[in-house]
């Protein structure tokens, strides 16, 4: 019974928050696209762009150090145009860049797949570091775990929807053409998040449980006064910060 409640009080957090709802639905439209292009990509290399096996695997070498670069950068764009800008920012440059993949051709034409598949991977993985990290302080502790798994859920059946609807349109129109099918679906998939609640906004809203403790006894009140003094410290040094990055 406590975890069917848990459940629906999941369900109605994710829904009734515009953000999280807004991410939740572009995660969803977005992995659909991400997948269907790498359900095809390998075929796509090989058969119209005409790459060996030992090519191929260099070239999603290129998207696995984008990622790694991407994760590496999150912070500081984060801390430089806030984090509700950065999300922006990393997806909209990233699905940019999704569109010169199916342009992908022999010789220097790999260095369309090389640039795209970089800052495509970099930049999704950027988001989705700053994201997550924002939503950890953001859900009530008790809703985290399953919020969080709900959306790996959503994101999930989506993927494997990508991948069944890529092989299909693989199968009728080519790679090629399903390639830019994808990748077209990921670039306006961007219009969800450019119509929500983060157009506008340099940073996400704090957690709206945060609370300061409320002690009982000396020894807490002890402790209190020390937990306030350090947040009041925390909260001028953002205010600083904040001032500063304007």
């Amino acid at each position: 019974m406590v975890a069917v409640l848990t459940g629906v009080a999941t369900v109605f957090f994710t829904a009734g928050d515009r953000i999280l709802l807004t991410f939740t639905v572009y995660g969803a439209v977005s992995n659909l696209a991400l997948m269907g292009y790498q359900a095809i990509e390998s075929l796509f290399l090989l058969r119209d762009v005409g790459a060996n096996p030992a090519m191929i695997g260099g070239l999603f070498m290129v998207g696995s150090v984008g990622g790694l670069v991407g994760s590496m950068l999150a912070a500081r764009i984060a801390a430089r145009v806030g984090n509700a800008r950065a999300v922006l920012l990393c997806q909209l440059v990233a699905v940019t860049f999704g569109l010169l993949l199916p342009l992908t051709g022999p010789g220097f034409g790999l260095l369309f797949f090389v640039i795209s598949s970089f800052v495509l991977v970099a930049g999704v993985v950027a988001s989705n570091v700053i994201f997550s990290g924002w939503r950890q302080g953001y859900c009530p502790p008790h809703l985290l775990g399953r919020v969080s798994a709900s959306s790996a859920v959503i994101s999930t059946s989506m993927m494997a929807l990508g991948g069944l609807l890529a092989g299909a349109l693989g199968s009728a129109i080519g790679t090629r053409a399903t390639v830019w099918a994808m990748v077209v679906l990921l670039a306006l998939s961007a219009g969800i998040l450019l119509t929500g609640p983060m157009r506008g906004r340099r940073c996400l809203p704090s957690a709206p449980h945060a609370h300061l403790p409320q002690p009982s006894h000396d020894l807490g009140r002890t402790v209190d006064r020390d937990d306030r003094a350090e947040v009041e410290l925390v909260e001028a040094a953002g205010a600083d910060h904040q001032g500063g990055m304007r």
